[in-house]
């Protein structure tokens, strides 16, 4: 129901990125680095009362991050 989601990345210092330019923003993510057997992550746990309207602004700043890091 979209509320546990994680996006992986191939490189540890865009997730941490990532998390960082949410961060910066307002928004709680944290980055999944420190797992051997694991590709980096970044993880959102969305409280179960986060309607369509939260669900898509933290969507369209995901993207803004997404779209600052030069992947």
């Amino acid at each position: 129901y979209r509320h546990l989601a994680a996006l992986f990345f191939r490189e540890t210092d865009k997730a941490v990125a990532f998390c960082r330019f949410l961060g910066a923003r307002g928004i709680d993510i944290s980055a999944q680095t420190y797992k051997a057997d694991c590709p980096p992550a970044a993880l959102t746990k969305l409280p179960l009362t986060a309607g369509y309207q939260t669900v898509d602004f933290l969507l369209a700043r995901m993207e803004e991050a997404l779209c600052s890091l030069e992947i």
